[in-house]
């Protein structure tokens, strides 16, 4: 999403490719494993028993999906809001650490309070 909001949509890299294979697991693991999507409930849907046949319909399948796409879109539009949020401060830390590379904590609290 930085680099979206920084160097524009047509200039992403793929660099974030990692980033969205472990935001995809862990949505997965929200909704198929953690209990936390109240439409699929408190079922844990994921087991090395279940490698091969999945121990749930194609319709529920299709809901895991959905609410998976659903949890990293709103989460990617929530990092854009709050990076466009701070935009100017993270410019202006990306600018001090490129040529100091290091902060201590009093650094970046008078850096991030100016």
């Amino acid at each position: 999403m930085a680099e979206e909001v920084f160097f524009g949509k047509e200039n992403i890299t793929t660099g974030a490719s990692n980033d969205f294979e472990k935001v995809t697991k862990m949505a997965y693991d929200m909704v198929t494993k953690y209990g936390m999507m109240e439409e699929i409930g408190t079922l844990n849907l994921t087991s090395e028993e279940y490698a091969v046949v999945k121990p749930y319909s194609e319709k529920t399948a299709e809901k895991i999906d959905e609410l998976v796409k659903h949890l990293v879109d709103d989460q990617y539009q929530n990092a854009k809001t709050i990076i466009k949020k701070h935009q100017d401060s993270i410019q202006i830390l990306a600018d001090v650490l490129y040529k100091k590379e290091y902060l201590t904590k009093d650094e970046f609290e008078e850096l991030m309070n100016a």
